[in-house]
């Protein structure tokens, strides 16, 4: 009989052999190793596809082989308490097994991966390259017969507020019934896993949410960081939200028992006839008021000051110019929002010109703007 000696690292491995010597169908996906695990997870995760963690269990002295979404923290005290365990461990030494295969045979899954996805994906540990598997959810239930538990697991990063403007609604904003949530394509804070947190601090405190998806604004984005020509920049904005939309919109099912979400696309929100109108005014204020100005372009050249050495003066000055003129049609689409009762807005960063807004720096800005309560989120892993 044999004897194999598992190393930690290797059980996505062992899934592998196990789908080879059974003739199971499944996809490799390769990336160069220089690929981030980030950004694999942005490439491939789609609305019904999720990357699936294994991790080994001892519960109540027998080991069980879980898969968990890799969207969430891994508490074994929380574990413990969902299955009912008087004892339970999360195995991170080597273990001796006397048959290949034998960890299969007592296998979990979370409901959420086995009853909410089609594909399931795992990344394998190779030396020169980022292999990840696909297999479809049916073929893989059907393969290891696994238990569906509900593990009632939390997001895998914790969120927490950095401040609220103005500071005198800290704790008054939740008296609002509903926020509007703020989403920046192509942005690190967005991840899967982020996303959830932010949505899971959402839905504890607000009935209904209206997430705003920054689509036309991004390509403004994407005309000075990608390149783009401007008819060009504008079509693939709108089509990464679309994307975003597509991909995500099973995550926000996650939540809905708890809080309402609606989805707007700035897009839309610029066909407004009064967005026009805010951001005349808006465009206008820049042009006349000196401290608004200089706020704005602080803002703008906060957000290239990394790419600043890399590009010459004059196209430095460009790219302010131009997110300048971001920052003012996302501050005229803020105001349409507000002026539909929609007074709290919620993000995970900051927004330093609209924090002076809010805490009545600028004086003769939109009064919609300064109506605004700006919640600041920080997330940071459990």
């Amino acid at each position: 009989m044999a004897v194999t000696t598992i190393l930690l690292p290797m059980l996505n491995a062992q899934i592998l052999d196990f789908l080879n010597v059974n003739n199971i169908e499944y996809e490799i996906i390769q990336h160069s190793s220089t690929c981030s695990d980030l950004e694999i997870e942005m490439m491939l995760n789609s609305c019904n596809r999720e990357f699936a963690n294994t991790i080994l269990l001892n519960i109540d002295g027998l080991i069980h082989y879980t898969f968990v979404s890799a969207n969430y923290d891994i508490n074994t005290n929380r574990l413990k308490e969902t299955l009912k365990a008087n004892r339970l461990d999360l195995i991170t030494d080597p273990i001796t097994i006397t048959y290949p295969y034998e960890l299969f045979k007592v296998t979990l899954i979370d409901q959420i991966l086995a009853n909410e996805t089609e594909e399931i994906l795992f990344k394998v540990e190779s030396s020169n390259k980022n292999i990840v598997v696909k297999v479809k959810t049916s073929v893989f239930l059907a393969v290891f017969n696994p238990k569906v538990v509900s593990l009632n697991l939390l997001p895998k990063y914790r969120t927490k507020i950095i401040f609220v403007s103005p500071e005198s609604n800290r704790n008054t904003f939740e008296d609002n019934e509903n926020c509007f949530f703020g989403i920046s394509l192509e942005n690190s804070h967005f991840t899967r896993p982020k996303l959830m947190a932010s949505l899971d601090w959402i839905s504890k405190r607000f009935s209904s949410c209206f997430v705003l998806i920054g689509d036309s604004i991004h390509r403004i984005t994407l005309e000075t960081r990608g390149g783009l020509e401007p008819v060009e920049a504008y079509d693939k904005a709108l089509c990464l939200g679309s994307e975003f939309l597509h991909r995500e919109k099973n995550i926000f099912k996650r939540f809905e028992n708890y809080c309402k979400y609606n989805f707007i696309l700035c897009s839309e929100v610029q066909s407004y006839p009064d967005y026009n109108l805010y951001y005349t005014k808006l465009k206008n204020l820049f042009d006349q008021d000196t401290s608004f100005q200089n706020s704005v372009k602080a803002f703008s050249e906060n957000y290239h000051r990394r790419k600043q050495a890399q590009i010459s003066n004059e196209q430095w000055k460009a790219h302010i110019s131009r997110s300048s003129e971001y920052f003012l049609e996302e501050f005229a689409i803020f105001a349409c929002l507000v002026k539909r009762n929609i007074p709290v807005m919620v993000y995970p960063g900051s927004f330093s010109t609209l924090t002076e807004i809010v805490n009545g720096k600028h004086p003769k800005v939109l009064q919609e703007l300064k109506d605004l309560t700006v919640v600041s989120l920080q997330l940071k892993k459990r």
